[in-house]
């Protein structure tokens, strides 16, 4: 018995509504059709439209969730935006200094990957920003970067290394999220 995971299903005889079918247990991805298959059209054009909107709501979540959104979502998503950001920028002003950076950098690694993350994100529990041991790590780093080059305590090369490894981290991450590994 196949049903589509809106409709409930009957009860058992033990009581259970929420018994399911194993091909409900199955993951199934914008990009293919319940039956593990593309879905098929008789139009080639209506079906790579279809299929372009479908992809682009599955790598860029804003698509799916921006024709719903509403004034009091906003206000809501406003409030717990200034309560994140009165938790996080203290933090961020101290994780900069970890990263052996100028403070203001650590304004924009609260800012920027925020911004960012809001369009092209789906957790809404999740909090972009700076971490202690990845600040750790990058001080780590441009300490070391800058020995190598002889200019140690040099803001412009502590800049300038940090955003290297920032540019690579983000390219690495970014195709490890189109092939979903």
């Amino acid at each position: 018995m196949s049903h589509s995971p809106r409709e409930s299903s009957t009860p058992t005889e033990f009581g259970s509504q929420y018994d399911t079918d194993e091909e409900q247990l199955t993951e199934v991805t914008p990009l293919t059709a319940p039956d593990g298959s593309a879905p098929q059209t008789n139009n080639r054009h209506s079906d790579s439209w279809i299929t372009f909107k479908t992809r682009l709501r599955y790598y860029v979540p804003v698509f799916s969730w921006l024709p719903t959104y509403s004034i009091q979502i906003f206000i809501e998503d406003f409030l717990a935006g200034l309560t994140v950001t009165a938790i996080l920028l203290p933090s961020a002003l101290s994780y900069s200094v970890l990263a052996k950076l100028p403070p203001v950098h650590g304004l924009y690694a609260v800012v920027i990957p925020g911004a960012i993350y809001s369009f092209l994100g789906t957790s809404k529990q999740l909090v972009i920003g700076p971490e202690a041991l990845v600040s750790m790590l990058i001080g780590s780093s441009v300490v070391q970067q800058q020995r190598y080059m002889d200019k140690e305590g040099d803001e412009v090369s502590a800049i300038l290394i940090a955003g290297l490894i920032t540019f690579f981290v983000g390219i690495l991450t970014f195709i490890l999220g189109i092939v979903r590994s």
